[in-house]
């Protein structure tokens, strides 16, 4: 059952980072592109786009929400290595659950937070477009989502590796480890 479920989670975490991806790139390109077209404006004709900075502001914070997820899926993101590294056999299984339980509980608030205040924000509009504050502040809950789902497989992990460990392993529990 939970290999199943594991397996539906890593092609759902697969398909949501390729998702990304391919939402993040374009949303990169065209800042690069804005920038270009404002500084051709600027100093070729006099002129310049109102609305630039608005649109910058706005695609940078998407861009950068959902980039997260891409980089925590990847593992790249700063690990407690040292820390971890210290440790070792069931301690260090315990570490590395209790830190993956923490990361869980904080996209959980990222999410809860995120999401209200994005209904907050609906009838807040950007300085220079028309658009709702809200669609800058709905990457929030959305990448705390992807993070979420690319999480649980590790929860799995871990609950098989401390369920698989034998009474030796327990008997060490708070021990040093001497290797």
């Amino acid at each position: 059952m939970i290999t199943t479920l594991n397996g539906i989670i890593q092609k759902l975490s697969t398909f949501l980072d390729s998702l990304c991806k391919m939402v993040v790139v374009p949303l990169f390109g065209s800042i690069v592109l804005i920038f270009l077209a404002q500084i051709t404006l600027r100093f070729l004709f006099g002129s310049s786009l109102l609305w630039y900075l608005d649109y910058i502001r706005l695609i940078y914070a998407i861009a950068l929400y959902l980039t997260v997820p891409i980089v925590f899926k990847s593992k790249q993101h700063i690990l407690l290595g040292v820390i971890v590294g210290k440790f070792g056999g069931l301690s260090k299984n315990i570490l590395i659950t209790f830190l993956h339980l923490c990361t869980l509980l904080f996209f959980v608030f990222m999410v809860y937070y995120g999401y209200t205040n994005t209904i907050e924000s609906v009838d807040s509009k950007l300085t220079t477009i028309p658009i709702s504050l809200a669609w800058k502040v709905a990457g929030i809950p959305i990448a705390g989502a992807v993070m979420i789902v690319h999480l649980i497989p590790h929860l799995i992990e871990d609950y098989e590796i401390l369920i698989g460990m034998s009474h030796e392993d327990l008997s060490y529990f708070g021990r040093s480890n001497e290797q």
